[in-house]
């Protein structure tokens, strides 16, 4: 995927990152280079930038010897020939491949002594510098780097291409005008340690067989849909916590067609029985706007995401479309299991809101095969417009308790939240079936999510509110290296 390949070659700049110098550069600024490479470009599917620099301090690395001495003492080799103290900015170009990677990966790094620089990486690493009119290059591998004046440009790019013609264009690319419109507010923004902004029009453009099967009058109209269209992404690392925040950055028409509801009632709660939940998840979405959504992006996406099951309930409710059976409230929660507890509807109470024909489904279905349930199901009522399913006697008749992280849960088109304190790994295990969640125990005290039609956020927040969340991460990440290696200082 996009970010996979992101992180990747991200990897390769952080080696450069910690004694980076801070010399001024005269000439054209990188955000302006950078800006310039993405106007009108149809080839970029994703772009953004990292600050490398202010996300290694946030981790404090240096006071983990082992890393101060194998990263921050090869480093200093770096120090005053680029400039990592602001962001470094990258483009994911298409085609994607079936996998929806891109086929490169381009970051963007000012210089600050070309031939500092330049000598360096011939003398000492060993890299063969070809030149070229105006700029000069070398590859080693997937990675193909060109340096000119204050910019440095490095492909990420698996199999052969012409490097010379890349770069030739690249840098030309670079001299053009700026972007204009949503971009250019985009890359004024500067908060976010690191940002990931889709242009969910260029995927569309550069997914291939990705988009086989949709009929040309219908994929015309969906490329004019999301033509502009961009969901950003922003990550910051803070003290207490880690937040990720999406901005969905549509058209009129597009936004429209938007089905996620809001509901300051939180109606949803109301239906989900008591007791007191570690974790819960809950929706409002408007469902015949849903539907005609999908069917708008392909004639059976509904049939291919809800397989045999939506294509059944259909049947047997009678109805010709979704909206007909339920109507797009929904909830579950779910609750630490008890000692030895293995059944995992006694660990959940949830909800479902119907339509008249899926009361009628419902009615007929317990008429009919009432006697052949089974005798320890939980108990569920069947009213006010819904189905309620509760895991056990006492989430019936007792108040619900919800904890401080989901003061939100209910509102949104989408929420989500994990109560992480006084959880075990196990705990974690039997509820969701999700293994390896010891390292986060030790970092996390809670999650919460909640999605809109403008965009959503996704909170992190940390067991140590007065610590940057990424040194506590790496704390427990040596920690846990230590207890491996039979307590092994590092």
């Amino acid at each position: 995927m996009i970010l996979r390949k992101i992180t990747f070659a991200l990897s390769i700049v952080f080696l450069l990152a910690a004694c980076s110098g801070e010399t001024p550069i005269e000439n054209k600024e990188l955000k302006e280079y950078f800006s310039s490479y993405l106007n009108d470009n149809e080839s970029v599917v994703g772009f953004g930038n990292a600050k490398i620099k202010d996300i290694l301090n946030k981790a404090q690395y240096e006071k983990v010897k082992m890393l101060d001495a194998i990263v921050g003492g090869q480093l200093e080799t770096f120090e005053g020939m680029i400039n990592l103290n602001g962001p470094v900015y990258y483009a994911a170009n298409g085609p994607l491949n079936r996998d929806a990677a891109p086929e490169e990966i381009v970051l963007f790094i000012e210089v600050l002594d070309e031939a500092n620089l330049k000598s360096h990486l011939s003398s000492e690493m060993g890299y063969d510098l070809n030149e070229a009119k105006g700029f000069s290059y070398t590859s080693d591998g997937d990675m193909a780097m060109g340096i000119r004046e204050n910019l440095v440009i490095i492909i990420i790019k698996p199999g052969n291409y012409d490097e010379k013609a890349f770069f030739k264009k690249a840098f030309e690319r670079v001299d053009g005008e700026a972007s204009s419109g949503d971009v250019a507010k985009l890359l004024k923004q500067d908060d976010g340690d690191i940002v990931v902004a889709m242009n969910i029009g260029n995927f569309i453009e550069n997914s291939g067989r990705g988009m086989e099967g949709i009929p040309e009058p219908q994929m015309k109209e969906m490329k004019k849909l999301f033509d502009g269209a961009i969901v950003n992404t922003k990550v910051k690392f803070e003290d207490g916590k880690a937040v990720i925040q999406t901005e969905n950055i549509f058209g009129n028409k597009l936004m429209d067609k938007m089905f996620f509801e809001k509901d300051p009632t939180t109606e949803v709660i109301s239906h989900l029985g008591g007791g007191e939940p570690a974790a819960g998840f809950s929706m409002n979405i408007d469902v015949q706007k849903m539907e005609t959504f999908m069917e708008d992006i392909h004639p059976q996406a509904m049939n291919k995401i809800g397989g045999m099951q939506y294509v059944g309930m259909k049947l047997m409710a009678g109805a010709n479309d979704l909206g007909e059976v339920i109507d797009g409230k929904a909830g579950v929660l779910f609750f630490v299991p008890k000692d030895g507890e293995t059944d995992k509807s006694k660990m959940m109470n949830l909800y479902l809101g119907l339509e008249s024909k899926g009361e009628k489904l419902i009615e007929t279905a317990t008429s009919t095969f009432g006697e052949m349930l089974p005798p320890d199901l939980p108990a569920y009522k069947f009213e006010d417009g819904g189905l309620s399913v509760l895991g056990n006697s006492a989430n019936a008749s007792s108040r619900l308790v919800l904890p401080s992280v989901a003061s939100d849960f209910g509102k949104s088109g989408i929420n989500f939240f994990v109560n992480l304190e006084g959880l075990q790994a196990k705990d974690l295990e039997a509820m969701f079936k999700m293994k390896g969640l010891g390292p986060t125990l030790k970092v996390a005290k809670s999650v919460s999510f909640q999605y809109n039609n403008s965009g959503g956020e996704l909170v992190i927040t940390a067991k140590k509110g007065q610590e940057n969340i990424l040194k506590q991460a790496l704390e427990a990440a040596v920690s846990d290296i230590s207890e491996l290696m039979g307590g092994v200082s590092f």
